[in-house]
This record gives structure tokens, sequence and C-alpha cells, in this order.
């Protein structure tokens, strides 16, 4: 996060030339910003959308590198409090974006094992999708999913 310019950032990870490593670099990149604390959600989300947009990074790459945080979740929670609720919102803000598709939200419950950080990452992205328009839209046409993600509480 020491650039701040999105074109530069783009640039550095361009020339990496390996695609295959994207999903990696998403977790690392989450991993480093919420390690950080909470100023760093804003440049995070601002990143991964850059990339997404200029398809540098795939779909499949953010939902990948996302499911990859929360395996590690169990270890990082422990040392990192906020780290849940969190990551819950950079889902929900990347869900806004389009860059994830709001049904990863259970896959990245069913990856997380503590059922403390579970609630941490629901109600995070519950409360972010509800306080914009468009996130509520999302989640009146999801109640299926919503309801799959509670049962994942209990």
């Amino acid at each position: 996060f020491g650039i701040r310019i999105l074109d530069e950032a783009q640039q550095c990870i361009e020339e990496l030339q390996c695609p295959e490593y994207y999903s990696e670099i998403v977790k690392e990149a989450i991993n480093l910003a919420l390690d950080k604390g909470p100023n760093f959600i804003d440049p995070l989300v601002r990143l991964l959308e850059h990339l997404h947009t200029k398809k540098i990074f795939k779909t499949e790459d953010l939902k990948t590198g996302c499911l990859l945080y929360a395996a590690l979740l169990e270890d990082i929670g422990i040392d990192l409090p906020l780290a849940p609720a969190l990551f819950g919102e950079v889902v929900a803000r990347l869900s806004l974006s389009n860059g994830l598709s709001f049904e990863v939200v259970e896959e990245i419950l069913k990856a997380v094992e503590d059922a403390y950080f579970r609630k941490g990452i629901l109600d995070a992205v519950m409360k972010t999708m509800g306080g914009n328009s468009s996130g509520q839209a999302i989640l009146s046409s999801h109640a299926v999913v919503i309801d799959a993600c509670n049962k994942l509480l209990k």
C-alpha cells in the first residue's frame, strides 16, 4: 500500500506476468490491508475494483483470493479481532461493485469454521449492503442465500 497510484500498481502487477498468482495477490492484499486497520479498507477496495475493471483480475481471482483469506481467518482473527468485520465489509463492497457475486458470501462463510467469525463477517456484509440502495436491492433478490448464510451461524 505504498503505491497509492492505481495505474502504477496495475503496471507492477501486469509486469509480473503471472495471472495464475492473482488470487494469491488478492489474498495478500486483503491480509495486508486488514492488518494495517480500517483506514486501509478504502484503498484496498479501490485497488481491487480498479484491477477488476481494467480486466487484470477476473471475478474468479477475487473470489478465490477471498476464499483463501477466509481459510486463514481462524489464525488471523485471534490477533486481529476486527478482521472478520473488516473482511465482511470488503466482501460487501466488492459485491456492490460487481467484483463478486453475492453468492460468494455463503462460500466464504463455509470456509470459516468459527461461528463467531462467521457472524462478524455476515453482520458486516449485511450492514454494508443495507446501507446502500443498490445493496438493498441485492439483499432483497438474494433471500435464499441470506437464509443459507444465517443457517451457517447456528
